[in-house]
């Protein structure tokens, strides 16, 4: 399997490098169970959570799907996919639930990736409350 995504990571790299210029990007991750999995070097050997995280970015009425199996959080990926945004774009719009590993953050200064920040759907969340208030019952047992 290993061979045959080498020729394909350039097109990976190509998917990312696109994204990040999109205007708006919603993300989230959940838990995966997985056989075995190379860890990341840069991750604390403590961290044992494996997680899928998807991105996706809607770039000029397109939309790209990214997707990462990993021990990193959906905030860390889209930090790595955000590195690769032009600067002179606007910050892109990003929407998500409320967990704070969503955020992408730079380790070093707490601030978002390299000084290019995320605007957040502020109005959303009263619009959510509201969706939840008239639908909530059948979705009380979940």
């Amino acid at each position: 399997m290993k061979e045959t995504a080498v020729p394909l990571q350039t097109a990976l790299e190509e998917l990312k490098r696109q994204a990040a210029q999109g205007e708006v990007v919603h993300n989230d991750d959940t838990s995966m169970r997985v056989l075995s999995l190379d860890r990341d070097a840069d991750i604390s050997p403590e961290r044992t959570g494996v997680f899928t995280s998807g991105l996706v970015w809607i770039c000029q009425q397109r939309r790209i799907a990214l997707y990462f199996t990993g021990c990193k959080h959906a905030g860390e990926n889209l930090a790595e996919v955000l590195k690769q945004r032009s600067a002179e774009l606007p910050p892109a719009i990003q929407m998500c639930d409320a967990l704070s590993r969503n955020v992408p953050k730079l380790v070093e200064t707490g601030q978002f990736t390299q000084g290019k920040p995320i605007a957040w759907a502020a109005g959303l969340m009263w619009r959510t409350r509201m969706l939840l208030s008239r639908i909530g019952a059948p979705l009380a047992t979940d």
